[in-house]
């Protein structure tokens, strides 16, 4: 059969079996959109929406400002994370729930929690 002799539909398929082959190798990649508040100093304010993907297959959490964290606990209901800082003076952590997508980050530095973020994350909506 030659790529001429392909119906339109045929053509149509092509893509569409190259994306869905393309999400189940990322199957194990969670893409999630959060948005929430933030405390810090005992004042509470919006906290600037963050992209945050979980990659089970490599053990880490990214989180767009932050960077790569390591899952320290995962369980039928949560992802637990942490990560510090190249100096080792900041130390993140953290806690997604995988069914309502609350999840809890706190900054510490010199044992000291210096913000805490309390986000909904959700999955991105389709563009169409």
């Amino acid at each position: 059969m030659s790529w001429k002799s392909l119906s339109k539909t045929g053509l149509l398929a092509l893509p569409a079996l190259a994306l869905f082959v393309g999400v189940a190798c990322a199957a194990d990649k969670i893409a999630l959109n959060c948005s929430g508040t933030m405390v810090a100093g005992g004042n509470k304010a919006t906290a600037p929406n963050q992209s945050l993907v979980i990659d089970l297959d490599r053990g880490i959490v990214r989180i767009a400002s932050i960077g790569e964290l390591s899952i320290t606990k995962l369980t039928e209901n949560s992802a637990s994370f942490q990560g510090k800082s190249e100096d080792g003076q900041t130390v993140w952590r953290g806690d997604v729930d995988r069914f309502s997508g609350l999840t809890v980050v706190s900054v510490w530095r010199n044992n000291e929690v210096l913000v805490n973020y309390n986000l909904t994350c959700r999955r991105p909506e389709p563009l169409f």
